[in-house]
């Protein structure tokens, strides 16, 4: 997934879009579920059909910190600046409201790995 591209926040702002982003992950992650059954996928292909959980993880981070945002400042959450992009928005971004960023994507990488990685551990014990 990477770094998000700062202006993808304000999509996510649109409900529809966000909706949208979420269904998708959640189908893709029923998809991939369905197919660990499929004893033709070795460890790290079963982990690999479990990656649709980090845009859901994402995205309930994302929207759980905009809330925070609002209730706090009264406004949707502004981005992270890009060196290449600035504009108003990214100029009157907090500190805050990066470091809680930053943190998404720390959470979002990590629990969606690790979480994946005990997972298929778990169910096949001959993954490690």
């Amino acid at each position: 997934m990477g770094f998000v591209l700062p202006h993808t926040l304000r999509f996510f702002r649109i409900p529809v879009t966000y909706k949208r982003a979420l269904i998708t992950s959640v189908v893709l992650l029923l998809i991939g579920i369905g197919l660990q059954f499929d004893k033709n996928y070795n460890c790290l292909e079963r982990r690999n059909l479990l990656y649709p959980i980090y845009g859901i993880v994402y995205l309930f981070l994302y929207k759980v910190s905009d809330n925070f945002i609002q209730k706090k400042k009264g406004r949707h959450m502004y981005y992270l600046t890009i060196r290449y992009i600035k504009d108003e928005e990214s100029n009157n971004s907090t500190a805050i409201e990066n470091l809680i960023q930053l943190i998404n994507y720390i959470i979002t990488f990590g629990l969606s790995y690790y979480g994946s990685m005990m997972i298929i551990s778990m169910i096949y014990n001959s993954c490690s």
